[in-house]
């Protein structure tokens, strides 16, 4: 049934010697190469399988046979500009609902991740920090040391000159 159906749906026309294809897929899917809007042009396209399916197995129901290559363009051109923009927008619909759900069943390894990669690297430049502040401080106290600099001596001086100046 299924194979049938889209044999007549990629070759509908028996009068010419180059097949007919349906343009319902380009409509909605247009080019492969638009990233995701090719993705939400293929589950629209889905959506509009889907819908051909029930149409088809209704009318093979009710009449008791196949849709003829005449009733099936019939069925295709019932597909308004509007009722596939519909299709989009459902895709999209569902892409989102997905989406959403992928990342709330994601989130608590998320946030774990982030939180302990956080909580680590801080507390690593905190550390690091400290570490060349007391480098500095050592330095700093060598430099003096070596270099016999009376550091009181200097702060006097200092405030000398600055009671001076006012």
């Amino acid at each position: 049934m299924v194979g049938s159906e889209n044999d007549k749906e990629e070759h509908l026309s028996s009068e010419s010697s180059s097949p007919e294809y349906n343009p319902i897929f380009e409509t909605l899917v247009g080019r492969v190469d638009e990233g995701q809007e090719t993705i939400v042009g293929i589950v629209a396209y889905s959506l509009y399988k889907f819908a051909k399916r029930e149409w088809f197995a209704e009318f093979r129901e009710r009449n008791g046979r196949a849709p003829t290559d005449a009733e099936i363009r019939a069925y295709q051109k019932t597909w308004t500009p509007s009722l596939l923009e519909g299709k989009r927008s459902e895709a999209v619909q569902i892409i989102a609902a997905y989406s959403q759900d992928v990342v709330e069943k994601a989130r608590p390894t998320i946030l774990e991740e982030v939180l302990r990669g956080n909580t680590s690297r801080t507390v690593g430049l905190n550390i690091l920090s400290s570490f060349i502040y007391t480098l500095l401080l050592l330095g700093a106290v060598l430099i003096i040391a070596v270099t016999g600099w009376d550091i009181p001596a200097l702060l006097q001086k200092l405030a000398r000159l600055i009671q001076e100046s006012h």
